[in-house]
């Protein structure tokens, strides 16, 4: 965005130099018209006399001097609206590309609200799942301890359950990961064809459909023997 606004600044800082070389231009050349104008009305005032003028008179070579400075008027008028031409058709295209620069700095503009937006959700969310984790791992501990006072396990001793559980988290967390790697492959495609590579590279099956890990707010250990 700040590149843009560069870029608009410098375009606009070129058209307004340019518009001055037009108006600079433009008094020349009504300038060099009404130069003209006068030549023309000297020469027709010579035409009209039809009196043959010798070359050797001064009439003759303050004629000639008159249509040397015409043809060179004209000739640098013809310059001039040349010039004038190729100023306005570059006008014209700095106004095209600074209404390109202002469309792109309302797309970017409207892209980053979007980001921000959805960065806040997802914050909100984060901070939402935090807590909900939390109480689910009071719950478990709560739940562990009174399996281990069951059991009367040792300190140093580690039930059957508690290995299935640490199994059991130790896969969610592996399935977590790779739902994460999907649906980030999902919303960018550029990356889909790596992630898809490298979890291939490393052995992992990519989640399927079923595959999916579900919010609780508590933990159902009934399937396990205390």
């Amino acid at each position: 965005m700040i590149k843009a606004a560069q870029e608009r600044e410098e375009l606009q800082r070129q058209g307004d130099e340019l518009d001055q070389q037009i108006q600079k231009s433009e008094r020349e050349i009504r300038a060099l018209e009404k130069t003209l104008g006068h030549l023309f009305a000297k020469n027709a005032g010579y035409k009209k006399t039809f009196t043959p003028v010798s070359e050797a008179s001064a009439q003759f070579e303050q004629k000639s001097l008159l249509e040397e400075q015409h043809r060179a008027a004209l000739s640098k008028y013809r310059s001039q609206r040349l010039e004038q031409s190729e100023l306005e058709e570059e006008m014209q295209r700095l106004q095209s590309r600074a209404e390109e620069l202002n469309d792109e700095k309302s797309l970017a503009t409207t892209q980053l609200m979007d980001v921000s937006d959805q960065s806040s959700k997802l914050h909100d969310s984060l901070r939402a799942r935090g807590s909900k984790l939390e109480r689910v791992k009071e719950n478990v501990q709560r739940l562990m301890n009174d399996h281990r006072r069951a059991m009367g396990a040792s300190a140093e001793e580690t039930t059957a359950l508690e290995l299935q559980v640490a199994h059991d988290d130790t896969r969610a967390a592996g399935l977590a990961v790779v739902q994460g790697l999907t649906q980030l492959a999902m919303q960018d495609p550029r990356l889909a064809s790596v992630i898809e590579r490298k979890m291939v590279d490393a052995g992992i099956q990519p989640p399927g459909p079923d595959d999916f890990i579900e919010e609780m707010e508590d933990v159902d250990m009934s399937q396990y023997e205390f």
